[in-house]
């Protein structure tokens, strides 16, 4: 499954491609404390949502919101 989407991130409007694999889908989003985490399909506490979520706050600098 590939595809393009745009969301605005503040005020700034955001281009994404997306293209999926085999595997699992990691879906982004914000939490209300302004840090990013991973969900993947009907969970945001799976296995691999975790290893994702922890991956982007050890590869990542700064928060939103």
């Amino acid at each position: 499954v590939e595809g393009w989407g745009a969301f605005d991130l503040d005020e700034e409007l955001v281009y994404v491609y997306q293209e999926k694999h085999d595997g699992s889908l990691g879906i982004g989003y914000i939490t209300p404390d302004g840090r990013v985490a991973i969900a993947t399909r009907g969970s945001f506490h799976s296995q691999q949502a975790q290893w994702a979520t922890q991956w982007v706050h050890m590869n990542s600098v700064g928060s939103y919101g």
